[in-house]
């Protein structure tokens, strides 16, 4: 259990250290990937098989933030070049 608790608190470090070095755009496909590692983490050592609805709730959940993550980057850069136009 130690263990565990040690890898979860330098996990979570580590995700707030490249929130703050990275968009969130680039480092979120990297923090959807742990429910691929968690799904095969449970079938090899949980004997728990995922079914499709497993596989189906992870897609619509990363399809979905990942959509709003890049649409917010998209926005915010339109934004910017907007005010440098009004600058100008």
């Amino acid at each position: 259990m130690a263990i565990v608790g040690f890898s979860a608190s330098c996990s979570h470090m580590c995700m707030g250290l490249a929130f703050r070095l990275a968009d969130a755009s680039k480092v979120l496909p990297m923090d959807f990937s742990r429910m691929l590692w968690t799904a095969i983490v449970g079938y090899l050592f949980f004997a728990q098989t995922p079914t499709i609805f497993t596989f189906l709730g992870g897609f619509m959940i990363f399809a979905a933030a990942t959509y709003v993550t890049l649409r917010e980057a998209r926005l915010a850069r339109r934004t910017a070049e907007e005010a440098a136009i009004l600058r100008e």
